[in-house]
């Protein structure tokens, strides 16, 4: 809950969704930053090794475009903004363009086979982890909501902004008719 950006006073809910079909695999997209740590091992890390084993074939100059580009992409999706700022979301442009983009890859160009439904990014807050984007359909298709929670979003104490989150209540979502 890190990267919600809450507001004393604020309530936020929280859901858990599970899958229809646990067996079902999402065809995704995964942004890695460059600086990843190889140690480090998260989803982003084997995707980051597979692609540059794949480029190895490839010639020094093609090599270091990619390490650049991905250097940029990864950057884009992670960088700190803040949120004080008037228009702070236009320091989001280049990552929500492109997420769009490899979202809505079909509406683009429709001989695309087997077009990514989950986005994985990097996470702004922890470096360790990861954000998921699904597009609403795969969501509405895939998934159902079995629980959420209400959290109220109080201050840490009296001389900060950092918040906490009390957890309220827990509700479970009955399945079925």
């Amino acid at each position: 809950m890190t990267e919600i950006n809450a507001k004393e006073g604020d309530t936020v809910y929280v859901g858990t969704w599970l899958p229809i079909d646990k067996n079902k695999l999402f065809k995704n997209h995964i942004i890695f930053h460059d600086s990843i740590d190889p140690n480090i091992e998260h989803i982003a890390t084997g995707a980051k090794k597979q692609f540059f084993r794949q480029m190895s074939n490839q010639n020094q100059v093609v090599q270091q475009f990619f390490k650049h580009f991905f250097s940029v992409l990864g950057e884009s999706f992670s960088k700190e903004v803040d949120h004080s700022k008037n228009n702070y979301d236009r320091e989001y442009i280049l990552s929500s363009l492109l997420s769009e983009k490899i979202l809505n890859i079909n509406n683009v160009n429709k001989n695309i086979k087997d077009p990514p439904e989950i986005l994985i990014y990097p996470s702004v807050k922890d470096s360790k982890s990861h954000n998921i984007a699904l597009k609403p359909e795969t969501i509405e298709r895939d998934f159902i909501l079995s629980e959420f929670d209400k959290y109220e979003v109080k201050l840490k104490n009296k001389s900060s902004t950092d918040v906490i989150y009390k957890k309220i209540e827990t509700y479970t979502v009955q399945q079925g008719g």
